[in-house]
């Protein structure tokens, strides 16, 4: 009996750590769908508003080289709950403004960034791609939704989440895998 249970453990720990293995390669096979060489996740981290969980945040390097602003990456956020695409575009230039000031060309960038979101709901993926400064993709659920050319877009947007100013500045560090 007692050589039976231990079977039973074994090869549920074995199920267990097959799955795990199995989604994280998932992971990184949705990454590199968005043209992201050898992409490795660098670090996670959850999003929480007043306690909430909003969404689940990682941010993916070629390689798994360290975060250099100036490199390429990825950063893949998976929704906890839904939002429509208005709160998203309203939510991403009001940090994006915040974070970096008020340019000249905001109102268009808000507009590009409207084209580039939709709804999403619990369990929906958005990653954003850069390789340069002045580069964005952005994908839903591993379909390509938009890319967007604006100077110095790259750290705008992705300040949202790595800027020392960010509201969520202390997860920073755990995104970059420091």
């Amino acid at each position: 009996m007692r050589r039976h249970l231990t079977d039973t453990l074994r090869i549920t720990t074995l199920s267990l750590l097959l799955m795990v293995a199995m989604l994280m390669g998932k992971a990184h096979a949705d990454v590199a769908r968005t043209g992201l060489q050898n992409p490795e996740r660098l670090g996670s981290a959850t999003i929480r508003y007043l306690g909430i969980a909003i969404y689940d945040a990682e941010l993916y390097t070629p390689g798994g080289v360290d975060f250099r602003w100036q490199a390429p990456m990825a950063l893949r956020l998976t929704y906890r709950r839904g939002f429509s695409a208005d709160q998203l575009t309203d939510a991403t230039m009001q940090e994006i403004t915040r974070i970096s000031g008020t340019r000249s060309g905001d109102a268009g960038l808000r507009a590009d960034l409207a084209t580039c979101y939709s709804d999403v709901k619990k369990g929906d993926e958005i990653t954003a791609t850069s390789t340069g400064a002045d580069t964005i993709t952005i994908w839903l659920n591993g379909r390509k939704v938009c890319a967007l050319t604006t100077a110095g877009i790259q750290k705008r947007f992705f300040g949202i989440w790595l800027a020392p100013e960010s509201r969520v500045a202390r997860l920073g560090p755990q995104l970059k895998g420091q």
